[in-house]
Parts: C-alpha cells; structure tokens; sequence
C-alpha cells in the first residue's frame, strides 16, 4: 500500500562534527576557538529583604519598652502601647509585604536576619503591647491615671 504524497528522502548517515557547530555563540575568525570568550553578560545583583522596615520595627518595639520601663503611668502606657501594637506592627505588615514583592521577582536572596528578625521582633512588640496594657489596667483599675 502507497500513500499519497512526497516519498521520504533516506538518512544521510553520520555527519562530521565541527567544534563550531556545538557552541551557541561562533568565535570570530580572527581568534583561536579555545581562546574566545563570549561577550560578558551583566546581570542584576540579587535583592534581599527589606531591612529598613525590619529596623523601623524594631526601634519602634524599643521605643515602647522604653515608655514601659522609663515612665511608669497609664498615659505614658498608652504611648508604648502605641509604639510597640499598631506602629510596630503596622512596619512589620510593610516589611512582610514589600519582602514578599522581592521574593516574586525570582532574583532574592534571603538572609537569617530577616527570617529571625521577623520572629523576635512579632514576639517582642507582643511582649511590649501586653505589659503596657497592663500599665494602663492597673492605673485605671486603682484610679490613679496619671
């Protein structure tokens, strides 16, 4: 049985193999192939996370111990309240945002700072915002706002 058409051209055999065909860039004929080096590449250095929000955070979290530990008092409470919930907070929900930005871009590099920086500073600005509010309970409790 034949089929319509065009009849296939039988295999040529083996062919020889030139040390230009494999490469993906030729040498230029004036340099020895084992001496030509392809055109350099510049490519983008890598990103890494977003440390000054990270740092912001992190002030904002001292800040708040500080208002804790230096100026006792439920209106000073308040302020460290402030400082260590929603602000600190607040930098931390920007650093995470704007970190998982960089990640997406597929040219990041992460660093253990960011990773543990991250933890300590969620668990620390908890630490502040609880030992605050009890700054405030305790003088509003007692009636001593101060």
């Amino acid at each position: 049985m034949s089929w319509p058409g065009p009849t296939p051209t039988p295999d040529p055999g083996p062919q020889q193999f030139t040390p230009d065909q494999g490469s993906s860039t030729p040498s230029p004929p004036d340099v020895p192939h084992d001496e030509y080096q392809p055109p350099f590449q510049e490519f983008d250095p890598p990103v890494g996370p977003p440390l000054v929000w990270l740092a912001c955070a992190a002030a904002l979290v001292l800040a708040s111990f500080t208002a804790f530990f230096i100026a006792p008092g439920a209106t000073v409470g308040v302020v460290g309240w402030v400082l260590g919930g929603p602000l600190a907070i607040g930098a931390m929900a920007f650093f995470i945002t704007a970190d998982g930005k960089r990640r997406a871009t597929g040219n990041y590099a992460p660093t253990d700072l960011a990773l543990w920086g991250r933890r300590v500073i969620i668990c620390a600005a908890l630490l502040a915002v609880c030992l605050n509010a009890w700054i405030i309970a305790h003088d509003v409790a007692r009636g001593i706002w101060r």
